[in-house]
């Protein structure tokens, strides 16, 4: 008979292995949160040594991941507070989202002096450590690119929370600094393909890093990706007509295309419908909107919400956002970009007033009305 103690050894031995399969394959929680209007957004919760941290995925983001200065202030501004913070992340988003709307950071103006503090403050905090030349970041937006200067810092390990334990990232991390207003920080396209393949699965709260599961793979539709400032297009037939479309979990719109761009067969609002998009330099861009169908390799999405930029799209035809991308889970990898439906359903602006953009003409498409524009479930 084996003693207690061996007996002991080996379930602690099977826990420890279990636990590290686990940490390997399943990856970070994630959560769909909204802004006040309804803009929706994927977070997920981090910690450096004791500093807690939100994190945005967003997918047209390209570099090292970035800390928001903008939020590292509004953080600053509640330290010594009594009152108790909240551990649901939809409210943590809406306080920081509302508060940062008013905070003195702006794409145009680089550190302010509370900023500043607060890096400071942050970086006494975590041991992290800042390089004596930063580096220069060219942001490609929805309306305009910029080129900005931001500090370059080396800092631990960070722990994303999964079911049940934490996922280390690696022994350290660089991140850039960017005051972003109304934003948390950001885990860019580059941070996943340097995890790829990983697999974005909005309706069950993960993200998962890694991926070596043939059966998975094999559920997925899979595209021919390119990449264009740091993003990832691919094609989508949008109203009988292929376009080259940027996936952006950034962006709240289910699709956004170019005023140039042509299709063939949509549905015009019944009142003339328009939205203003701000872009990540603060560019706005005026939007009107309209219906059509929207399919990705074999999967029809159904009818789409449509805005139409008053402006061009560098580098693509157009962009989708979480309007569509929340009834998608996404296989990203640097070859082949997978797409299945989620589960949930896509969603249309609640952001809308009366009235067309200026200086735009919608396209005179055909109004659609068969099969396809009932969207095909498949979960």
């Amino acid at each position: 008979m084996q003693s207690p103690t061996i007996i002991f050894l080996v379930i602690a031995l099977i826990l420890v292995l279990a636990l590290f399969f686990i940490r390997d394959k399943r990856g970070m929680s994630i959560a769909l949160v909204s802004d006040s209007a309804g803009n929706e957004a994927i977070l997920t919760k981090a910690t450096m040594r004791h500093e807690k941290m939100l994190f945005l995925i967003d997918t047209a983001y390209a570099g090292a991941p970035v800390l928001s200065t903008s939020y590292l202030s509004y953080i600053e501004s509640r330290r010594g507070m009594r009152t108790k913070y909240s551990h649901d992340l939809q409210t943590k988003y809406r306080l920081v989202v509302d508060a940062s709307t008013t905070n003195d950071d702006s794409p145009d103006a680089r550190m302010t002096q509370s900023s500043t503090n607060a890096l400071a403050s942050f970086i006494a905090r975590t041991g992290c450590r800042m390089y004596t030349s930063g580096c220069t970041m060219r942001l490609m937006g929805i309306g305009e690119t910029t080129e900005s200067q931001s500090d370059l810092l080396l800092c631990p390990d960070v722990r994303f929370g999964i079911h049940g334990g934490l996922l280390n990232t690696s022994a350290s991390e660089v991140f850039v600094t960017n005051p972003l207003p109304s934003s948390v920080h950001i885990l860019t396209m580059d941070f996943m393909m340097h995890r790829s393949p990983c697999v974005l699965m909005p309706a069950r709260g993960q993200f998962i890093w890694n991926v070596d599961d043939a059966r998975m793979h094999s559920s997925f539709v899979f595209l021919h990706p390119t990449f264009v400032g740091g993003a990832i297009r691919i094609p989508m037939l949008i109203g009988g007509t292929e376009l080259n479309i940027v996936i952006d979990t950034g962006a709240s719109a289910p699709l956004s295309i170019a005023r140039d761009t042509h299709i063939t067969t949509c549905r015009p609002m019944s009142t003339p419908l328009r939205a203003t998009q701000v872009g990540v330099n603060g560019e706005q861009v005026c939007s009107d909107a309209l219906f059509t169908n929207v399919q990705i390799g074999s999967l029809n999405m159904g009818e789409i919400q449509v805005f139409f930029n008053s402006h061009p799209i560098q580098g693509a035809d157009g962009y989708a956002g979480m309007g569509l991308l929340r009834a998608l889970d996404i296989w990203f990898a640097s070859h082949e970009v997978g797409f299945r439906y989620s589960g949930l359903q896509t969603r249309t602006s609640a952001v809308l007033t009366e009235g067309k953009c200026k200086n735009t003409t919608l396209p005179q498409c055909s109004v659609r009305n068969d099969a396809n524009t009932t969207r095909e479930q498949h979960f």
